[in-house]
C-alpha cells in the first residue's frame, strides 16, 4: 500500500512539473511566434482515475506548439443499498460501491422512533394503594409502565362520640367512605350560656354594690361588683360673703345622702378705684401718688414720682472743647429757668487721609511726611513716616499696544525702540519682546531728563505709531516696584487706505476704503461710517436660511445697545425679496444698512462660504473677528463691547503725570 501511494505522488509531482515547464515554453514560444494558434482536437494522453487526475492535449498545426488540460479523478459510484435495516432502538447500514475500481463506502441509516398507543389503567389506585397504567408500541411491541399516586382519604362520614360541654371539650369519630379507616377529631368546648345581670345589693354613694348572673346550660353562677355612685352636690350656696382682705365661706348638700361640704371663698383684693397724685415732682425733687380702693376705702402704699430733670434751653459755650480736653457750656433750664454748668466731650483728632511732606527729600538728605490733624489750632501728627534720599535717575518702562485695553501687536512683530536724550543723542536702541500677556514692554534705568521714544523698524502692514517724549517733574519720587514705574504707551494705530478691495479681506488684515449702496439706493463709505460709529458689523444672510433667523433678534439688540453701524449683505434674493424680508423676518431696524450683493461680490471678498456670517471691523479699519454659523451668537456681546475704544489722551501713573501725549490726531487716523 505504502509502495502505491509513493508512486501517485511521484506521478503528481512529474504531472504538475510537465505542465510548469510547457507553460514556460508557451510563453518563450509566444514570444518567438507572435500569431493566432490553430489547434486539433484534444487527445487524452493520461486516462484519468477514480483518485488520480488524467491529461488532455492539443496540437497548433502551424507551429507545433502544445496545450494541455488537466481530467479531473473520480469514482464511479452505484446507488446505496440497505445491509442492515434500521428499528426502534437499533441504528441500521447501507452500502455503495465504485464500478471502476471496486472500493465500497458505507452510511449508518437512523433509528426509528416508538409509536406509542394511549395509557390503559391495569391497577387502579385507592386510599392505601399505588395504582398502574401502561402504553406499547406498534412497531416493536416494547411496553412501557408509569404508577398512579394513592387516592386522599374521603372522610364525609362521622359520629360524635362525647359530647361538648361549656368548658370541656367533646370528641367525634370520622370512618373514610373509601377504605373504612377510622380517626378522632375533637369538639370544642361550647363555652357558657350566660343570662342577663340580677342585682343582689344597691350601690350607694360611698359603698359599692353586687350583681349576679347563671349559666342556662350548665347552672354556674358570676357575680361583679357594682361600684359606688358618689355623692349627688346641690350648687354652693354662701354663707359668709368675702371680702377684700378677709376670706367668706359656701356650702352644698347631697340629694341622696344628706351629706353636706364646705368649701372657703378667697378674699377679693382691693379695687383702686384710680390713682391720685399728692405730691407734683419738679425738676430735682421726686413727688408722690396714691390709689384708693372702691369697696372699703382704704389707701394704697405711697408711689414716687421721680424728678424729670431740667429741659435745656439757652446754651452758653463757656470752655471751647478741644482734640484732647472736655469744654463747659452754661445750659438755662427752659421749664424752671434755672441755670446749670455741662461738660463737652473732647472732640478726638481729625487725620487727614493725604500725607503731608514736612520736609521734603533731597539728594543727600532723608524726607519726612505724616498725616495732621484738620481740626483748628491742632498740630497733633500721626503716621510719621521717612521718606528716602532721592536718586538722580528712575526706572522708566515703556508699554506698546495696538489700542487701549487690547492686547493685540502681531505676535510675530518685535518694535525695535530707540530713546534719544535732550542733547540728540541715542542712548537705547533695542528691539522690544512681547512677554506672557502679548504686551510688550520696556524697562529701563535712565536719569532724570527728557527723553524721545520712537519705533524705528518697520511696522506691520497698515499700522503706523507717533513718537513720545518722557519727561522729568518736580517731586519724582524712586518707585521700587514695577506697577509704580514712570510709564509711557505708544500706541500703534491704522488708517484706511484708497486701493480697490482684493479677495481675502479677512481676518487681521487692515482694509482699504470701499463704499455700499443700500436697497433704497444711498451710497455710503466704510471711512464715514468709522466717522460717526467706533464698529461696522457686516451680516451675510438669507431670506430662507434658518440660522440666520435664529441669530437676527441678537444682532438688533447687540446693535442698538452699542450704538454700532451693521450693512446686512444678501445674495441670493431678489431686491424686493430683500426688502420684504428685512422687515417681515428678520425686523432689521431702519437704520441698517440693507445691501443686494449682486454676484455675491463682498461674500466672496470676506470668505463667505457659509451662511450666517457675521464679520466685525473696528474703528482703525482691522478685520478682529470674523466667524461662520449661528452657535456664536451669544458671544456678539462680547465682541463688541471688548473693541469698543476711545482714543487716549494722557497716561498717569502712582501720583506724577509724566507723559505727554498728542491731543489731536490727524482726522485720517483713528485709534483702534
Amino acid at each position: 500500500m505504502k509502495r502505491l501511494i509513493s508512486k501517485l505522488l511521484f506521478i503528481s509531482i512529474a504531472v504538475c512539473l510537465c505542465v510548469a515547464f510547457s507553460a514556460i515554453l508557451c510563453a518563450c514560444d509566444k514570444q518567438k511566434h507572435d500569431h493566432n494558434h490553430k489547434f486539433g482536437e484534444y487527445e487524452i494522453t493520461v486516462a484519468a482515475g477514480c483518485e488520480i487526475p488524467g491529461e488532455l492535449t492539443r496540437t497548433c498545426s502551424v507551429c507545433g506548439y502544445k496545450e494541455t488540460e488537466v481530467i479531473s479523478a473520480s469514482h464511479a459510484w452505484t446507488a446505496f443499498n440497505v445491509t442492515l435495516e434500521a428499528d426502534c432502538d437499533t441504528t441500521g447500514e447501507q452500502t455503495r460501491k465504485c464500478t471502476k475500481c471496486g472500493k465500497e463506502e458505507t452510511k449508518p441509516i437512523p433509528t426509528t422512533r416508538h409509536n406509542w398507543s394511549e395509557y390503559k389503567i391495569t391497577t387502579k389506585a385507592t386510599c392505601k394503594i399505588v395504582g398502574e397504567k401502561t402504553r406499547s408500541c406498534s412497531i416493536c411491541g416494547a411496553e412501557e409502565t408509569e404508577q398512579i399516586d394513592k387516592i386522599e382519604h374521603d372522610w364525609s362520614g362521622y359520629e360524635i362520640t362525647t359530647p361538648a360541654k361549656c368548658l370541656a371539650d367533646g370528641e367525634r369519630t370520622c370512618t373514610c367512605l373509601g377504605c373504612g379507616e377510622k380517626e378522632s377529631m375533637p369538639i370544642f368546648a361550647t363555652g357558657h350560656a350566660w343570662s342577663a345581670y340580677e342585682t343582689t345589693t344597691q350601690a350607694k354613694c360611698l359603698t359599692s354594690g353586687e350583681k349576679t348572673r347563671t349559666c342556662s346550660k350548665c347552672g354556674d353562677a358570676e357575680t361583679e361588683i357594682i361600684p359606688a355612685t358618689g355623692h349627688a352636690w346641690s350648687l354652693y350656696e354662701t354663707t359668709t360673703p368675702a371680702k377684700c382682705m378677709t376670706a367668706g365661706e359656701k356650702k352644698r348638700t347631697c340629694s341622696r345622702c344628706g351629706n353636706t361640704e364646705t368649701e372657703t371663698i378667697s378674699a377679693t383684693g382691693h379695687s383702686w378705684r384710680g390713682v391720685e397724685v399728692i405730691e407734683q415732682a419738679t425738676c430735682e425733687q421726686d413727688g408722690y401718688q396714691s390709689a384708693i380702693c372702691s369697696v372699703c376705702n382704704e389707701t394704697s402704699n405711697r408711689e414716687i414720682i421721680p424728678a424729670f430733670g431740667h429741659t435745656a434751653g439757652k446754651v452758653l459755650p463757656v470752655t471751647a472743647p478741644t482734640c484732647e480736653s472736655e469744654g463747659i457750656n452754661r445750659v438755662t433750664c427752659a421749664v424752671c429757668s434755672k441755670g446749670y454748668n455741662e461738660k463737652v466731650a473732647p472732640t478726638g483728632h481729625n487725620y487727614s487721609p493725604e500725607f503731608t511732606v514736612d520736609r521734603a527729600p533731597t539728594i543727600n538728605e532723608e524726607g519726612v511726611r505724616s498725616r495732621h490733624c484738620l481740626n483748628y489750632k491742632c498740630t497733633s501728627k500721626t503716621d510719621i513716616q521717612v521718606i528716602e534720599k532721592l536718586r538722580n535717575e528712575a526706572t522708566f518702562r515703556i508699554k506698546i499696544v495696538r489700542g487701549e485695553n487690547q492686547t493685540l501687536i502681531p505676535t510675530t512683530y518685535n518694535p525695535m525702540i530707540k530713546i534719544i536724550n535732550e542733547k540728540g543723542v541715542a542712548v537705547v536702541t533695542t528691539f522690544v519682546f512681547g512677554n506672557g500677556d502679548k504686551e510688550h514692554i520696556f524697562e529701563k534705568v535712565l536719569p532724570f531728563g527728557t527723553y524721545t521714544v520712537s519705533i524705528v523698524n518697520d511696522l506691520p502692514k497698515g499700522f503706523e505709531c507717533d513718537s513720545y517724549t518722557i519727561s522729568e517733574n518736580d517731586g519724582i519720587y524712586p518707585y521700587d516696584t514695577p506697577d509704580k514705574y514712570p510709564t509711557v504707551t505708544m500706541h500703534l494705530y491704522s488708517h484706511l487706505g484708497t486701493g480697490a478691495m482684493t479677495d481675502g479681506d479677512k481676518k487681521n488684515t487692515v482694509l482699504n476704503d470701499f463704499s455700499v449702496t443700500t436697497i433704497d439706493g444711498k451710497t455710503v463709505w466704510l471711512s464715514e461710517l468709522l466717522k460717526e460709529k467706533r464698529l461696522v458689523w457686516l451680516n451675510f444672510y438669507y431670506n430662507d436660511c434658518y440660522n440666520c433667523k435664529i441669530e437676527a433678534p441678537t444682532i438688533v439688540r447687540v446693535a442698538q445697545q452699542y450704538d454700532v453701524a451693521v450693512i446686512c449683505f444678501n445674495g441670493r434674493d431678489s431686491v424686493d425679496q430683500i426688502a420684504s424680508g428685512a422687515k417681515s423676518i428678520f425686523n432689521f431696524p431702519d437704520s441698517f444698512y440693507i445691501v443686494h450683493d449682486i454676484g455675491n461680490a463682498f461674500g466672496k471678498m470676506f470668505g463667505c462660504f457659509a451662511y450666517p456670517l457675521n464679520v466685525f471691523i473696528d474703528s482703525g479699519g482691522l478685520v478682529f473677528e470674523s466667524v461662520t454659523g449661528s452657535n456664536h451668537a451669544s458671544q456678539f456681546n462680547e465682541f463688541v463691547k471688548n473693541n469698543l475704544f476711545s482714543t487716549p489722551q494722557t497716561t498717569d501713573t502712582a501720583s506724577v503725570q509724566i507723559v505727554q501725549m498728542p491731543a489731536i490726531l490727524p482726522e485720517k487716523r483713528r485709534y483702534l
